[in-house]
């Protein structure tokens, strides 16, 4: 019986003084939405927290602009990042500028637009591309869907008190613009710098040519302010991500 019993023992033993094992702590859950205009800007800025921070991760949710809204004033979300203005009594705060890029089909000559180009080219007073001194070539505009941000921008800074051509081709995110323009050798549209591919032209807008450093300065004219927004100022992770983004974007701006 001792023989067997001695083994028994010293398990008993060697169980009772080992250490407790360390359990692994769960990561907190950030709630963010955006738009589909912009999901490649903020999927990328996601993918760099994710590589810098283990103590929370981030569930990103696409929405359109009224239901994310919707979605951060209900608490289905903490926070949203948009390029609208909030609404009264909201918190807000900057995140980064983003530049609104002119593109044209790579074979369109054309090269540089000035406000009354782009005013006319998208409400249809300007009908052939040969009336700037192009090809003689159809003007067909490519435009994003009613309530996208840039949309709104564009006719506050662009177009004012004209609207746009009734024979606008919808583009309902920024990847089907750049699909239909560079399928069109007469389309123009826009669409965030950040989402520009190299299936499209970029022009310049008053002589600039949007970039990361002419954004911040200034010089090019079509800039969107992102923010983030919630009823109320986030605390917690939500905060400390926030911090670490306008962080990240002012060390990686020139």
């Amino acid at each position: 019986m001792v023989k067997r019993l001695f083994p028994l023992f010293s398990c008993l033993v060697l169980v009772a003084c080992a250490t407790p094992p360390t359990a692994t702590p769960t990561p907190s859950l950030i709630r963010v939405a955006t738009t589909p205009v912009f999901e490649g800007l903020v999927t990328q800025w996601v993918i760099e927290y994710g590589e810098t921070q283990a103590r929370s991760r981030i569930d990103l949710r696409i929405y359109p602009l009224e239901d994310a809204l919707k979605a951060v004033e209900t608490g289905t979300v903490d926070v949203i990042v948009t390029g609208t203005q909030p609404p009264r009594g909201w918190f807000a705060t900057p995140l980064s500028l983003e530049g609104i890029a002119v593109v044209v089909h790579p074979t369109n000559s054309i090269r540089s637009l000035n406000h009354e180009d782009l005013a006319a080219l998208f409400n249809g007073d300007i009908d052939s591309w040969s009336e700037l001194g192009g090809e003689e070539l159809p003007v067909q505009p490519v435009i994003p869907l009613p309530r996208d941000e840039t949309r709104d921008y564009f006719v506050a800074q662009v177009l004012e008190s004209s609207g746009f051509s009734p024979d606008a081709l919808l583009a309902p995110s920024p990847f089907a613009m750049a699909t239909l323009v560079a399928e069109g050798e007469g389309a123009i549209g826009y669409l965030p710098l950040s989402q520009v591919t190299d299936t499209v032209r970029v022009v310049r807008v008053d002589g600039v040519l949007p970039n990361a450093t002419t954004v911040e300065d200034g010089r090019y004219p079509l800039r969107m302010e992102i923010l983030a927004l919630a009823p109320e100022e986030p605390g917690g992770m939500t905060r400390e991500w926030l911090a670490w983004l306008q962080d990240s974007v002012s060390k990686s701006t020139p």
